[in-house]
């Protein structure tokens, strides 16, 4: 008689999703996925992360297209952040909820922003030695101000979208964008 894990994964087979940003361009839907690295710097010793891009018509077919570019099963269970771009605020806002609350591979407490100035691609692709995952790097930068600017909504999805469905409240999260190379909280986008 043989025991075993039936349905165990191997970690370096895993493509573990840190952020996500979405943006819609030309009739399509551009998913940006921040991908924490699994091969360690020896030098350095630092995580680093790299991003792949799907396109599509719809959200699911983004997501795909991206996961297409990759030898790896994806995993979204660790997002901690997504970025939107100015276009999906103005015009595709609703999908995003409606895929993120439908599809059961999304956890709903990652902090949400927008991206009025740059990309989501551009601010996930923006890596230094210093910070080398863009999206922690990000994080940092809001949670450092949380309570000292006026400007600066630290907001989850799950609580976003308690806004959202709430008759009479106005969702609002921070707008970060680069200036000088640095991430900065720019504002709040409604």
């Amino acid at each position: 008689l043989c025991t075993g894990c039936f349905d165990y994964k191997e970690i370096n087979d895993l493509a573990i999703i840190n952020a996500i940003g979405v943006d819609y361009e030309d009739d399509e839907y551009i998913i940006t996925l921040e991908i924490l690295n699994d091969q360690i710097d020896k030098d350095s010793s630092k995580i680093t992360s790299y991003t792949k891009v799907g396109h599509g018509k719809n959200l699911t077919s983004a997501i795909e297209n991206a996961a297409d570019k990759l030898s790896k099963q994806l995993i979204f269970n660790h997002i901690k952040l997504m970025i939107l771009s100015k276009s999906i605020i103005e015009e595709k806002f609703e999908n995003i909820i409606d895929l993120f609350l439908r599809n059961t591979y999304f956890r709903e407490n990652f902090y949400v922003i927008s991206a009025t100035k740059n990309k989501p691609e551009t601010l996930l692709n923006h890596t230094t030695n210093e910070a080398p995952i863009a999206s922690t790097a990000i994080t940092d930068t809001l949670e450092s101000i949380r309570y000292s600017s006026n400007t600066n909504v630290l907001k989850k999805f799950d609580e976003m979208v308690e806004e959202v469905i709430t008759y009479g409240i106005d969702t609002c999260f921070s707008n970060i964008a680069l200036k000088d190379n640095e991430f900065i909280v720019d504002g709040m986008s409604i």
